[in-house]
């Protein structure tokens, strides 16, 4: 300021450059020490984001090994799905086999009551004829002639 109490225009320009050149250096100031937070915080987030890579690591490693045993219990399941195929085949193959064979017994079954039955009546037919007491057939006595 003048002795008049005015500032001048050069006094004016002389505290702004100085005002400006200590702004400028507690800029720089805050810069640096932003900077170092900010390398600090980098730093920090780093190693906490190289721990959680590790632990997904060790997670998916987990699963893998489940999924792997997941697999494995899959293929022993099919393979006996597979046994089990087998088995019903050879049980509907012994079925037809048993099938087939009661049915030529079945056969021959009442080929043989038909020619007892037809003896029988024969013997019935002669036993009459000739006056001969019949002895009853216990062993045809549910079948009707």
């Amino acid at each position: 300021m003048n002795p008049s109490g005015t500032l001048t225009l050069e006094k004016l320009d002389s505290k702004i450059d100085s005002l400006a050149e200590k702004m400028d250096a507690k800029f720089d100031l805050v810069m640096e020490k932003m900077d170092a937070k900010f390398d600090f915080i980098m730093k920090t987030m780093d190693a906490r984001f190289a721990v959680v890579d590790e632990k997904f690591e060790s997670i998916i490693e987990l699963m893998m090994a489940g999924f792997e045993s997941v697999y494995t219990r899959f293929d022993r399941v099919d393979q006996e799905i597979r046994d089990v195929k087998t088995r019903v085949g050879r049980l509907e193959d012994s079925m037809e086999e048993v099938q087939y064979s009661l049915a030529v017994l079945t056969k021959a079954e009442e080929k043989d009551a038909e020619a007892t039955i037809n003896h029988e009546g024969r013997i019935q037919r002669l036993e009459k004829i000739n006056k001969i007491k019949a002895i009853p057939p216990t062993h045809l006595i549910d079948i009707q002639i």
